[in-house]
């Protein structure tokens, strides 16, 4: 029953932990782009984890007491380090087989980096909410009344492992990103287009975190920089904030477009059996946009 509970309750720690970090504020949230909201991912994550931590969960802790507790002269503060290890172990493994499984597809170390510490995570959650659930009990087969209780390294070792945790998911997914702001000829409405690793093209520039498009009368932007140019990683721009001015002929800005002004944008590739031409696009205007030139 107590695993029952301890299972229950890790399920349930983990999605609040992963839904904190996941969540991105409304202010750096991009106009037309769907978030999820805390309570959303709080439910799909629920969903996910808590037939893993149920199927998988249990049996491995079962299989994982008994090979820690195969000695029974091992003292509290090592048999509750040899179960964490363990633990940690399995989650590493469960957290990188689980992404490899699902999509069977080339990853970087990267990636399957990231999903192996989630496992790490959720698998020290359990860990410790089944300590809960033994209500203090020492880690020991044969100790005496005298020996310090678990609590004290269990509780150090498991927050400098959730700081961790939660440092390194804050860093790879969120990190703010470059700020785009494009200068808009008068009146300009349709589709803004920008190529990638055009050869003599002119390189983007990052100024003040912010990178500056400026856009001619048809539209079309080629550089020389990559499509991630500004990323905070190949897979990801993270969050960023996206605006848009028009300007008269001599330069001045006229106004600032508003979020409804901005409906779409998004990114791709064209390919041929000779090369690959990466792309993004932004369109701009209301009812002219969405039946614009985009590709």
């Amino acid at each position: 029953m107590r695993k029952f509970l301890a299972a229950l309750c890790a399920a349930v720690v983990f999605a609040a932990i992963y839904s904190s970090i996941s969540y991105v504020p409304v202010s750096r949230q991009e106009s037309n782009v769907y978030y999820f909201g805390f309570f959303e991912t709080f439910a799909f994550v629920l969903l996910y984890s808590g037939p893993v931590y149920f199927l998988l969960g249990i049996p491995l802790s079962i299989m994982i007491e008994k090979l820690a507790e195969s000695s029974s002269t091992i003292l509290n503060k090592r048999l509750y380090l040899k179960k964490l290890a363990y633990y940690a172990v399995a989650g590493l493994i469960v957290g990188a087989a689980f992404i490899l499984i699902l999509m069977p597809v080339s990853h970087s170390a990267t990636f399957i980096l990231s999903y192996a510490l989630i496992g790490l995570l959720a698998s020290i959650i359990y860990y410790h909410s089944l300590l809960l659930f033994d209500r203090g009990k020492q880690l020991q087969t044969k100790v005496s009344s005298t020996e310090t209780p678990f609590f004290k390294p269990a509780v150090a070792v498991a927050t400098v492992l959730a700081i961790i945790g939660v440092i390194y998911f804050s860093v790879n997914y969120h990190q703010d990103g470059v700020d785009q702001t494009y200068i808009l000829p008068e009146n300009f409405t349709g589709c803004v287009t920008i190529y990638y690793n055009k050869k003599d093209a002119p390189p983007l520039e990052i100024k003040d975190n912010e990178i500056v498009y400026y856009v001619p009368d048809d539209g079309i932007i080629e550089t020389s920089s990559p499509a991630e140019f500004g990323w905070t990683n190949k897979k990801s721009s993270g969050a960023y904030q996206l605006t848009a001015y028009y300007v008269d002929e001599e330069g001045k800005k006229i106004r600032e477009l508003s979020h409804e002004e901005m409906p779409y944008g998004g990114t791709g590739s064209m390919q041929d059996e000779k090369s690959s031409q990466d792309y993004s696009y932004q369109a701009f205007g209301t009812d002219e946009a969405e039946h614009g030139t985009c590709p």
